[in-house]
C-alpha cells in the first residue's frame, strides 16, 4: 500500500498525572528587570504542591519570566514558542498582589490586595508596570499552570524593594545654602546595606505652623543631590526647616530630616534627657553685608566699593540693596525692596548697571546718559504767582526729568503762604525708586 493510500491514525492524549505520576509544573519564576540574585528557589518534589521563589526588584517594571518542566523526561522549557506549541499546556493564570509590610509567601497573598489578574496566557513571560503615587515595596506573583486535562501546578514569586538607607556625615550653612554630606549605610563587615541608594532630596519649609515631618503640604522648594552631597538655598529672614528623603532607582524612601537634639538636664527631682528627636530643628538665616568700603571714581560721578556677604549674590530669593554716603562709603544694608533703589543707593547683584556688579564688588555710575531724566528739577524764586489752589509768592520746584511718573516729584522742604492762607511746597529729592510696572520713577 502506498503512503498516499494509508489511513490517518489518531492517538489520544494521555493525562500526564495518571501516566507519569506528575504533570507539567513551573520550575522557576524570576525577574529579568532586576540584577539582584534570587534568594529563594524552592521547587517542590510533588507537582501538585506550590513552589516558592523570591527575588527583589529594583525598578517599577516587573519583567516576569518562568520555566516549565515536562513530566515525561523532566525537560525544562525556556523558549516561549516551545511552550505555546505544546498541546499538553492549555495556558497560565496569573495574579499579582500588593502586600503589606514585609509579608512574604502565602501569608502575603492572604493579607494582600489583588492588583492584576489575567487568564489563558500562552507564553512564559509578562511585563507588569507598577503605577500610583504611593508605590508599594512588596508584591507577589502567583502563576497557575493548567494542562489539557485540568491538572494545575502553582508557583509563587515574592519580590520586595527595601527602602534606601543613608546616614548624615556633616552639615553646614554657607552663603545661605544649607548643605549636607551623606553616605549609604554599610554593615559591620563593610558590606553595602544602602539598598540601592541613588540620591538624597532636600525639601525646605518655612513658618512656625510646620508640623512634624512629613508635613509636605507646606513644602516650598526641593533640590536633589547625588554622589554623597546635597544642598538647598534657605529663605532669608525666617525660620527654615529641612526635610530629607532618600531615593533609589524605584521610588522614595522614608521621610527624615534635621531634628533638634535631646538635651540632658539636672534639676529638682529630675535628671535626664528632655526634648523629642522628632521635633524639626529651625535653621535661622539672616542676610548680612560686612566690611563695606569704597571710593569715588571718574571725578566723583561714580562709586566703586567691595563688600563681604553671607548669601548667594545670584539668589532668586533675595534682592539686597545698600546706601551710599556722599563720601563714597556705604551705610547699612537693607533687604526686601521689590525694585532697585537709585541715586544714593544701589542694588548689589545686577549687571544691567555695570558688568562689575557681581560677586563681591559693585560700581555705581551717576554719569549715565539717563541722568537728565532722573533730575528732580530746580528751585525757582518768584515774587508772585497764581495757580491751581495757590496765589502768592515763594520758592517752587520745576523742570523735573522726563522719567518721573505723573505727580512726581512732589517737592518738599519749602513753604510759601499765599493771600488766601494756602501753601505750596518745593525742593529736591535725594533718592527715588523705579516702578517697573509703569517704567517710571517715584518717590
Amino acid at each position: 500500500m502506498s503512503f498516499s493510500n494509508s489511513s490517518q491514525v489518531k492517538i489520544p492524549l494521555t493525562n500526564p498525572y495518571v501516566k507519569y505520576g506528575k504533570t507539567f509544573r513551573i520550575s522557576n519564576i524570576y525577574l529579568t528587570s532586576s540584577n539582584l540574585e534570587q534568594t529563594v528557589k524552592d521547587l517542590q518534589p510533588k507537582s501538585t504542591s506550590q513552589s516558592n521563589y523570591h527575588q527583589d526588584f529594583q525598578t517599577s517594571d516587573l519583567d516576569i519570566r518562568w520555566e516549565v518542566i515536562d513530566p515525561r523526561n523532566d525537560y525544562v522549557y525556556k523558549n516561549p514558542s516551545d511552550i505555546e506549541k505544546n498541546v499538553y499546556i492549555s495556558g497560565f493564570d496569573i495574579n499579582i498582589y500588593e502586600n503589606y509590610g514585609n509579608l512574604t509567601g502565602q501569608n502575603a497573598i492572604n493579607n494582600g490586595t489583588l492588583v492584576y489578574s489575567e487568564s489563558g496566557v500562552k507564553g512564559n513571560q509578562l511585563n507588569y508596570k507598577i503605577t500610583g503615587e504611593d508605590y508599594s515595596r512588596n508584591y507577589s506573583v502567583q502563576i497557575d499552570l493548567i494542562d489539557f486535562t485540568g491538572n494545575v501546578s502553582s508557583a509563587l514569586l515574592t519580590t520586595q524593594n527595601q527602602e534606601p538607607n543613608f546616614s548624615i556625615l556633616s552639615t553646614g550653612l554657607i552663603s545661605g545654602i544649607f548643605y549636607c554630606n551623606y553616605s549609604g549605610l554599610t554593615g559591620l563587615n563593610g558590606q553595602n546595606i544602602s539598598n540601592d541608594l541613588q540620591s538624597l532630596e532636600l525639601y525646605n519649609f518655612t513658618g512656625s505652623g510646620l508640623g512634624v515631618f512629613p508635613g509636605v503640604s507646606e513644602k516650598e522648594r526641593c533640590a536633589t543631590g547625588a554622589n554623597g552631597y546635597a544642598s538647598i538655598e534657605l529663605t532669608p529672614g525666617v525660620e527654615n526647616y529641612v526635610m530629607a528623603i532618600p531615593r533609589d532607582l524605584y521610588s522614595s524612601g522614608h521621610v527624615s530630616g534635621f531634628f533638634k537634639p535631646q538635651e540632658y538636664y539636672t534639676g529638682v527631682d529630675f535628671s535626664g534627657f528632655i526634648g523629642s528627636l522628632t521635633q524639626p530643628d529651625p535653621i535661622n538665616y539672616n542676610p548680612e553685608i560686612s566690611e563695606l568700603g569704597g571710593y569715588r571714581i571718574s571725578g566723583g560721578d561714580a562709586y566703586y566699593y567691595e563688600f563681604n556677604a553671607n548669601y548667594n549674590t545670584g539668589s532668586d530669593l533675595i534682592t539686597t540693596c545698600y546706601g551710599v554716603t556722599g563720601t563714597g562709603q556705604t551705610t547699612g544694608s537693607v533687604m526686601g525692596y521689590s525694585d532697585p533703589i537709585f541715586f544714593d543707593s544701589g542694588e548689589l547683584f545686577n549687571t544691567d548697571y555695570n558688568y562689575s556688579n557681581t560677586g563681591n564688588q559693585y560700581i555705581y555710575d551717576n554719569s549715565l546718559k539717563l541722568k537728565a531724566g532722573f533730575n528732580t528739577g530746580r528751585m525757582v524764586d518768584v515774587p508772585f504767582s497764581t495757580g491751581l489752589g495757590f496765589t502768592g509768592s515763594g520758592t517752587f520746584g520745576s523742570g523735573a526729568g522726563e522719567y518721573w511718573a505723573d505727580l512726581f516729584p512732589r517737592y518738599t522742604g519749602y513753604v510759601s503762604t499765599g493771600s488766601n492762607g494756602e501753601f505750596a511746597s518745593g525742593g529736591f529729592y535725594n533718592y527715588g525708586y523705579y516702578d517697573s510696572s509703569i517704567g517710571k520713577f517715584k518717590r
